[in-house]
């Protein structure tokens, strides 16, 4: 058995991995490998059992780059320089099997007798910590994969079965991370569809549950119902601080491309979980989207969410393929807006204008990143794109942006992108002016002034 049963994805696994937008530290994957058998040979001091693992590995996994869609390459780890020679093992029989040693270029893992071992017939169960630094293969494993052990003691017993393995799945596409998370419409506290992208390295199968799987067909009791829909494998999203004005919501509508793999999600407030529930088998490598519809009620956090949370997890207890909380590779941030305000000149109806937007972000926003700011009525006299003739300061400092004017829907906005290296601390001062010279006309009708409420 293996612990934890999470692969070397290459997420980033904690926010003090991130520096400057992005992971530099090792990736942690490793596993514990128990060993439990029972023997019926007399085994005594430097007899041995070595188990053939194959695809498993002690290289390093360089940490994913947020956004970047693949791994950065992993540590060359050629010849012996991947072996482990004398790893002392833990467990209730570490004191008769103390030694473990591992093989790279074979994949063969050893465990050594080291004490007096009971007589035959009992039984033995021995682990090599994680910090031996195993890993499990990137692709997963299969339920009872078939591993094979030989015994060395005295006579050599070969091409001997593994009884029983788990098996663990991977949130993985061709070796690359394959999860991330858009949050369609959202604002600060404010409800919005989210939609969460994935293909699992897995079978996942469905049990038979006579049509019900908690509908109300037949008019089954309530306690049926929930029990079916606990047998059926589910997706569990963990989004910390996210929220939802009513609680807890037992059942919320999905929708899923392929249609009809997810049709239901639940929301458990005290854990800030989104529970996808699986109403369809699937195959491995199958790209699966799920959309929860705003009207569940789920929000962001007041403060909002930066690009790439490390903190927002994804598992699933598909027995086919189980997979630990891992985070999601890529999502889209939420950013909280304050202290706004806009003023144009001339304060004249109805012509080219210079227009002033001021505003302080939630968190730090960096080369790149892009905020848009709805211009309600005002027009521009030309055509959507780059506008030519823009200024921005940051705290009073003179930075660098590019600003798109788009119209949709008959309302425009002004898309302002950082320029390469700038960074707006949270908090700072940004403002933003489009000079008269890009056509910017003020509304026809004028603007209201502002009244207090």
């Amino acid at each position: 058995s293996f612990q934890p049963a999470k692969l070397p994805t290459g997420e980033c696994a904690a926010a003090s991995e991130l520096a400057g937008g992005g992971c530099t530290a090792w990736a942690d994957e490793s596993v514990a490998v128990t060993l439990g058998f029972s023997h019926s040979l007399a085994l005594s001091a430097s007899h041995y059992i070595e188990i053939t693992l194959p695809s498993f590995t002690r290289q390093e996994y360089r940490q994913q780059t947020p956004g970047s869609g693949a791994p950065s390459p992993v540590l060359d780890c050629s010849g012996s320089n991947c072996d482990l020679l004398e790893m002392a093992t833990e467990g209730a029989n570490s004191a008769q099997v103390g030694n473990a040693s591992w093989i790279e270029s074979s994949r063969l893992l050893r465990f050594t007798v080291t004490g007096a071992v009971p007589s035959p017939d009992s039984y033995l169960e021995v682990t090599v910590p994680r910090s031996a630094g195993l890993k499990l293969p990137p692709s997963g494993l299969d339920r009872n994969a078939g591993f094979s052990y030989t015994i060395v003691s005295g006579p050599t017993y070969t091409g001997l079965s593994v009884g029983g393995s788990p098996a663990v799945g991977a949130f993985v596409d061709g070796g690359a991370a394959s999860t991330s998370l858009s949050l369609t419409s959202a604002a600060p506290s404010r409800e919005g569809a989210l939609t969460v992208d994935f293909t699992l390295e897995s079978d996942v199968a469905v049990p038979q549950c006579a049509g019900l799987c908690g509908t109300a067909a037949g008019s089954p009791s309530a306690a049926s119902v929930r029990r079916e829909r606990d047998a059926l494998p589910t997706v569990t999203l963990r989004l910390p601080s996210f929220s939802r004005l009513g609680g807890d919501l037992d059942t919320a509508a999905a929708s899923s491309d392929p249609p009809g793999l997810f049709a239901t999600a639940s929301w458990v407030q005290a854990s800030a979980s989104l529970v996808l529930t699986a109403s369809a088998a699937f195959v491995a490598g199958t790209s699966v989207t799920v959309t929860v519809g705003a009207s569940a009620g789920i929000a962001p956090p007041q403060a909002g969410v930066a690009r790439d949370e490390p903190s927002l997890t994804i598992a699933t207890d598909a027995q086919l393929g189980p997979v630990e909380a891992t985070a999601i590779a890529s999502s889209e941030p939420v950013l909280r807006i304050y202290d706004a305000w806009v003023s144009f000149a001339p304060a004249t109806a109805g012509v080219a204008v210079a227009v002033d937007l001021s505003f302080r972000a939630g968190r730090d926003l960096g080369g790149g990143d892009t905020v848009s700011l709805d211009l309600g009525r005002f027009s521009r006299a030309g055509a959507d794109g780059v506008l030519p003739a823009t200024t921005l300061t940051i705290d009073g400092a003179a930075a660098a942006a590019t600003v798109s004017w788009t119209t949709t829907g008959g309302r425009p906005s002004a898309a302002m992108t950082l320029g390469s290296g700038e960074v707006a601390a949270a908090g700072q001062q940004l403002n933003l002016t489009l000079r008269s010279e890009n056509n910017i006309m003020s509304p026809p009708a004028g603007t209201p002034a502002l009244r207090p409420r």
